[in-house]
């Protein structure tokens, strides 16, 4: 296993660990462990199988953009705002695929 596969599985599975213990709704969960451990991960970081999948996680944390302010600074991040307006079986969906990633990483 090389660098990559074991960094990439260590913020997995502190993300997954995070979602599964928090008291939280899983949209607050999604927005903290996006914050502690997801925002290091890049797309290059996984083997081609899960890159989609990568993608499809950050394309629905990022939905619907950050808000901004009148001069053009960063309100609320793109994550925050999103997590805000999914709903939660959305939230379930993301949490799935991450779980679905750390495992397939974990078999191969």
């Amino acid at each position: 296993m090389d660098w990559d596969q074991t960094y990439v599985k260590g913020n997995l599975r502190e993300a997954i660990y995070t979602l599964v213990v928090s008291p939280d709704d899983i949209r607050k969960r999604l927005a903290q462990v996006y914050k502690l451990y997801l925002f290091k991960l890049r797309k290059e970081n996984f083997p081609e199988k899960l890159q989609y999948d990568w993608e499809w996680i950050q394309k629905e944390l990022k939905r619907f953009g950050p808000i901004k302010r009148e001069d053009g600074s960063t309100f609320i991040g793109s994550v925050d705002h999103t997590c805000r307006r999914i709903k939660n079986k959305t939230g379930v969906k993301i949490a799935e695929k991450l779980l679905a990633m750390y495992l397939y990483l974990e078999e191969n």
